[in-house]
Parts: structure tokens; C-alpha cells; sequence
């Protein structure tokens, strides 16, 4: 079988050759319409684009609507990390998922993991993919890398734990989903391996914070772990107007919020996702799928732990 050329996929895509040359090279001067067709026709015909003389291309795919904290801090390093190998990086919405196949893409990094994304890619049989932070079924070259929950709260449990508390509790902001179910799931087990005495679980709405910190006054809990890069910056700020001066009152570890956590006033005792360490990893893993490498597997990077200044010993 002889190998297929430009020309063929010229007259597949029913373009000139110049055109087919231009789309390859990323010119922008070709409208989507003759775009479209000449990707359409490399995909189907299994051009080659491994030794063309041009910059490949790493997609990030994102959650417009939560553009912030941790989605914030990821595409950061992703970006810096991509730019470094000298890669090109282009952002797409999961909203316009479709854009995929307009784009001249060599392999992708999803931030946002769903059955939408994963059905997608089992239709159009798309570039080698990574998620990070959402665990993915190894179908079409699809391999996760996540933060090493377990071992991140087993940190802040450890902390707080040596500091004399015995009555902690989680809070988390946010939806049902399979990180957050994790978080629970990993401090239940670590607050039992301690031995600890009260350890329930909030999962709330900021509307509801308030309900919550009158669930913890209640409970006389003497220290929080607020799940989530957003959660701590809010949920001080609720201790807080509810009478509570932290840590002398509560003690608090939070999630690291980039630029922010050692600001606060306490500044926070965080545990940090090593945002650059998962972004290395992130693409390691991407070229060598995009190498067609078959020695690929799932991977957990460590959390970071910032001692400051909003743990103390218990009140009581």
C-alpha cells in the first residue's frame, strides 16, 4: 500500500494542493469551510503528519464558565509547561468541543473529564487525550493525571492531629462529583486511621455556609479542613461574621489559592496541588501517546503543605 500524499489528500478533500499546504502549516489565511474539508481528508486517509517541518499543537480543553482559582492555576502552568517544549497551545471551550476538528491538533489536555468528553472521543476517534484530575476509562488512548487526594488530606488530618485536635470536620463547596466524593471518602479514612472522636462531612453551597458554621458551632468542632481552592478564602470569611476569630477560636486549613492563601489575615495552612508538577506529567504522558508509545499508565502527583498561621491548638 503506498503512502498517501498531499496530492491525494488535495483530491479527497477536492481543494488545491496549494490549499492543503496551507492548512498544514497552520496559515491563517483558508476559511473554515476548506479547512474542515482538508483535516477531514488527512484524518480519514491516515496522512502522516509526524515529518512535516512545523510546530505541533497541544489543545487544552476548559470550562469557560469556571474560569478561576484551580481552573486558573492549571491552564497557567499547562500553558508555561507546553510553551517550554515548544509547543503551540490552543485553548478550546468544552462548550465548542467540535472545534477540535477544525484545528490542526497533535494531542490534547482535558481539565474538564465528562461522559460528554469520553463519548466524543470514542465517535470521532480523536488525538491521544490526558485528563487531569478526573479519572478516565483507558479507551482511544485516554490516561488521567491526578492530584494524590489520599495523601493530601492525610497531611492536613496529620497537621491538625498534631496540633491536639480531635474534633474535625470537612466542608466542601461544590456539586456532586467524583473528586469531591474522593476528598470525603479519603478524610473519613484518615480521621478513623487517627482515631479521631467527631468527623463529619458539609457538602454546601456558599447560600448555605452559614447553616453550616452553626452545624460546627453545635458540634464544637475545633478545627475545619475547607475542601476546594475557592472553599477556605469563603469560609473564613463566614467564620469570621459568625463571631469566630481564627485560629483561636477554629483552627482552618484550606486549599492553596495561588497569590492569595498567604494574604489572608490569618495567613492560611493550605495543601497545595503541585500545579506544575501535574502539568509536567500531563504532557510527558501526552507524547507518548502522541509517540504511540503502548508503556502508559495513570499517574498521582502529591500535594505541597504550606504551614501558616490559622492552625493552633484546640480551645477546649
Amino acid at each position: 500500500m503506498k503512502d498517501v500524499t498531499i496530492r491525494d489528500v488535495a483530491v479527497a478533500a477536492g481543494v488545491s494542493f496549494a490549499t492543503v499546504s496551507r492548512v498544514l502549516n497552520q496559515h491563517p489565511n483558508v476559511s473554515p469551510k476548506f479547512r474542515g474539508q482538508v483535516l477531514a481528508a488527512v484524518r480519514r486517509l491516515g496522512y502522516s503528519l509526524d515529518d512535516l517541518p512545523r510546530h505541533k499543537t497541544i489543545a487544552i480543553i476548559f470550562n469557560r464558565n469556571d474560569f478561576k482559582g484551580y481552573f486558573f492555576g492549571i491552564t497557567d502552568a499547562l500553558i508555561q509547561v507546553i510553551s517550554a517544549k515548544g509547543y503551540l497551545t490552543e485553548l478550546i471551550p468544552e462548550q465548542n468541543m467540535e472545534l477540535i476538528n477544525d484545528r490542526l491538533v497533535d494531542g490534547v489536555i482535558s481539565l474538564e473529564y465528562s461522559n460528554q468528553l469520553n463519548h466524543y472521543w470514542n465517535k470521532h476517534k480523536c488525538n491521544p487525550l490526558v485528563c487531569i484530575n478526573e479519572y478516565s476509562v483507558h479507551l482511544d488512548n485516554i490516561y488521567s493525571v491526578c492530584s494524590n487526594e489520599r495523601q493530601g488530606l492525610a497531611m492536613a488530618v496529620a497537621c491538625l492531629v498534631r496540633h491536639g485536635h480531635r474534633r474535625i470536620g470537612l466542608v466542601t463547596l461544590g456539586d456532586n462529583n467524583y473528586c469531591n466524593d474522593l476528598r470525603e471518602k479519603s478524610f473519613l479514612s484518615e480521621a478513623a486511621a487517627a482515631g479521631l472522636d467527631t468527623t463529619p462531612c458539609y457538602r454546601t453551597s456558599f447560600e448555605n455556609l452559614p447553616a453550616v458554621v452553626n452545624q460546627v458551632r453545635q458540634t464544637k468542632l475545633t478545627a475545619i479542613i475547607g475542601s476546594g481552592e475557592d472553599t477556605g478564602i469563603q469560609l473564613a470569611g463566614c467564620l469570621n461574621e459568625n463571631g469566630y476569630a481564627i485560629p483561636r477560636d477554629i483552627s482552618l486549613i484550606s486549599w492553596e489559592s495561588d497569590g492569595i492563601s498567604p494574604y489572608l489575615i490569618p495567613p492560611q495552612t493550605t495543601i497545595g496541588q503541585d500545579f506544575y508538577a501535574i502539568a509536567g506529567k500531563a504532557l510527558g504522558m501526552l507524547e507518548k501517546l502522541m509517540r504511540r508509545e503502548h508503556q502508559v499508565k495513570d499517574c498521582l502527583v502529591d500535594y505541597l503543605l504550606y504551614e501558616r498561621a490559622s492552625v493552633n491548638v484546640p480551645p477546649f
